[in-house]
């Protein structure tokens, strides 16, 4: 971020940092990635980067603001999937938020988002924002349609035990992931249908604030 005070315009290229962080998440040789906070102007170039690495299906949301600090996230899975639609309100980058965006893997049946919540002030405050809300309905919408749901990212909270989350039954992976240097905050999290089997979960060291969090999931019709 720190390109958005000191240049006028980013460089038309992933800076090395960028481009670490992407060998990073590629490092861990999943089927599906989520990768959060690339600046929006990066965008095309990141999932062209994911695809020379295998991951041709992506889908990205960046949020938009006032300042030029706008940044998104970026879902990318190996395997034949399709972008869905979805915006969740109040994505603003001085509000925490990252930008939420989901693609569906119609040989597994399900619905993969990739989602970095903000937060809002009340008195002197700071609480998990409404966009969680809307992601519980999302989540429920995909269900309703026979999918299962797989959710990744930054939630900017430890506990989602008293969210509309929690009335979805979805199996957490959650570990000390912020910041990365001495981790205490559970802030990154990935929620699992319950019909998936949970094999292992745990943190990598990368290039960024947040250690990364990956889970081997066991599916059912594999």
């Amino acid at each position: 971020y720190f390109y958005v005070f000191r240049f006028k315009k980013f460089p038309i290229s992933p800076s090395l940092g960028m481009r670490q962080a992407i060998a990073d998440a590629v490092s861990t040789k999943a089927d599906l990635l989520c990768v959060n906070e690339v600046p929006a102007q990066w965008i095309s170039a990141v999932c062209e980067l994911l695809a020379q690495a295998g991951y041709i299906y992506s889908a990205s949301s960046c949020t938009h603001s006032f300042a030029r600090w706008n940044v998104g996230t970026i879902v990318a899975s190996k395997d034949q999937a399709q972008a869905l639609p979805i915006h969740l309100p109040r994505e603003n980058t001085l509000q925490g938020g990252g930008g939420s965006t989901a693609l569906y893997v119609p040989h597994i049946n399900t619905s993969f988002i990739g989602t970095h919540l903000g937060w809002e002030v009340r008195g002197l405050s700071r609480v998990i924002s409404r966009q969680i809300e809307s992601l519980a309905d999302y989540c429920l919408e995909q269900k309703n349609l026979g999918r299962k749901v797989v959710v990744a990212g930054d939630f900017n909270t430890n506990d989602l035990s008293r969210t509309p989350l929690a009335a979805l039954d979805l199996r957490e992976c959650a570990r000390p992931t912020f910041p990365s240097w001495a981790p205490k905050k559970s802030l990154d999290h990935i929620l699992c249908d319950p019909s998936l089997q949970i094999m292992n979960c745990d943190t990598f060291q990368g290039s960024s604030d947040h250690l990364g969090l990956y889970a081997d999931v066991s599916h059912p019709s594999h």
